[in-house]
C-alpha cells in the first residue's frame, strides 16, 4: 500500500462522508472510510491482520477517533488484542460512550479487570435498546453475555426485558434453549 493511499484512508476516517455506490444495478449508501478500509482489510490474510503495520495504524485512527463507524470499530477490535493506551481508549468508548462493540471487546478479553463496569454497561445497553431495530443476533449476544455473570439481579433485568421486548420470539427456539440453559423454564412465571 502506498503511503498516499494510506493517508487518504486516514483522512477519510477523520472526515467521513456517505456516498452512493452502484454494484451492477443495485444502488447503496456507503461510508467512504469503510469502503477504503475494507478494500485494504480484505487483501490482508486473516493470520496477518494482527501484525500488519498499516492495519494497526488504521485501527489506531479508528479507535482514537471521536465517533467511529460501528463496523470499522468492530473490525478494528477484531483484528487483535490491545494493551495500554488502546485498552484505556476502548474503555472510554465502552463506558463513557456506551459503544456496544467496545463493551463486548472488553467483556471478551478483559472481563476480570472491568467486571463491575461491564455489568453496568451491558445492563444499561439491554434496558435502553429496542432490539427490533438492532436485530435478534444483537439481542441474543447481549442476553448470552449477561448470563455469564451469574448474577441474580442481572437475571431479573433479562427476564423483565424479555417480557417487554418480545422481538426475541423471531428466533424463539434459540432463545428458549439459552433460557433453559440458565434455569429459566417459563419466562412468564419468572
Amino acid at each position: 500500500m502506498s503511503s498516499t493511499y494510506q493517508q487518504v484512508i486516514r483522512g477519510a476516517l477523520l472526515r467521513d462522508r456517505e456516498i452512493e455506490t452502484f454494484s451492477g444495478c443495485i444502488k447503496s449508501q456507503d461510508i467512504i472510510s469503510s469502503s477504503l478500509y475494507h478494500r485494504y482489510w480484505s487483501n490482508v490474510k486473516n493470520q496477518e491482520r494482527r501484525t500488519n503495520r498499516i492495519l494497526l495504524e488504521l485501527d489506531s485512527a479508528i479507535i482514537f477517533s471521536s465517533d467511529p463507524h460501528w463496523l470499522l470499530l468492530s473490525r478494528a477490535l477484531d483484528n487483535r488484542i490491545y494493551t495500554k493506551p488502546y485498552k484505556e481508549q476502548i474503555a472510554i468508548l465502552a463506558f463513557d460512550h456506551g459503544r456496544k462493540e467496545a463493551i463486548f471487546y472488553l467483556s471478551n478479553w478483559h472481563k476480570a479487570e472491568y467486571v463491575d463496569k461491564l455489568k453496568t454497561a451491558l445492563v444499561a445497553y439491554l434496558k435502553k435498546t429496542s432490539f427490533k431495530s438492532t436485530g435478534t443476533t444483537d439481542y441474543y449476544q447481549t442476553v448470552e453475555e449477561l448470563f455469564k455473570f451469574k448474577d441474580p439481579e442481572i437475571v431479573k433485568a433479562i427476564v423483565a426485558k424479555m417480557k417487554n421486548d418480545r422481538h426475541w420470539e423471531m428466533e424463539k427456539g434459540r432463545f428458549m434453549y439459552l433460557l433453559e440453559d440458565n434455569y429459566i423454564y417459563n419466562l412468564d412465571n419468572e
